[in-house]
């Protein structure tokens, strides 16, 4: 039981428990992929993902943070 409420409250306080995500542009690609620009606690990231002819999701799934050029160094994107 204490293992089980710990478990519990660790999962709580964790960051990725509290994060916020929301999609800011989708666009269908030909071949049956689909890419999403989404946000997540301030920050851009690319998400791409093939569909199955079914509308089924397959399990290949790639993200990636987006970056922007600022004065010669790379910074992450925010929203």
């Amino acid at each position: 039981m204490r293992l089980l409420f710990a478990a519990i409250i660790l999962t709580l306080l964790s960051q990725s428990a509290w994060a916020k995500a929301r999609t800011l542009d989708q666009d269908s690609m030909k071949g049956n992929y689909k890419l999403r620009t989404i946000c997540v606690d301030g920050y851009k990231f690319v998400v791409g993902s093939r569909i199955n002819t079914d509308g089924d999701w397959f399990s290949d799934l790639t993200m990636v943070q987006f970056y922007e050029n600022k004065d010669g160094v790379a910074l992450p994107a925010k929203c």
